[in-house]
């Protein structure tokens, strides 16, 4: 899985609650989410979502919801959201480490 991209817009106004979400591994996984290699037990991959230019706090192996609340002011103004990389730490070796399920979702409740 690639990194999320992508755009949201709605012709309400209301708060928009966001929800970032993803799974940490280390050991062989094969569905292209977004990782690198390196011994199982040690590492820690961190992303963040960025909506309307507004990052988000970080999903890792520790934590891997976040959620914050926006007011989105409605007449479809289109907000950008997206994912990235914030840091890695490599466990070493050629295991296979990242994140996995990555989700972004963005729920408006209407004013």
């Amino acid at each position: 899985m690639a990194h999320i991209s992508g755009s949201f817009s709605s012709p309400y106004a209301g708060r928009a609650q966001i929800t970032l979400s993803g799974t940490y591994y280390e050991g062989t996984y094969t569905r292209g989410d977004f990782g690198s290699t390196g011994p199982t037990g040690t590492g820690n991959y961190q992303i963040c979502g960025t909506v309307n230019g507004t990052n988000t706090t970080v999903v890792d192996k520790a934590s891997n919801t976040a959620y914050m609340e926006m007011d989105y002011p409605g007449g479809n103004v289109s907000w950008s959201v997206s994912t990235q990389t914030v840091a890695t730490s490599s466990p070493g070796g050629s295991t296979s480490y990242g994140m996995k399920n990555i989700k972004l979702n963005i729920r408006l409740i209407k004013k």
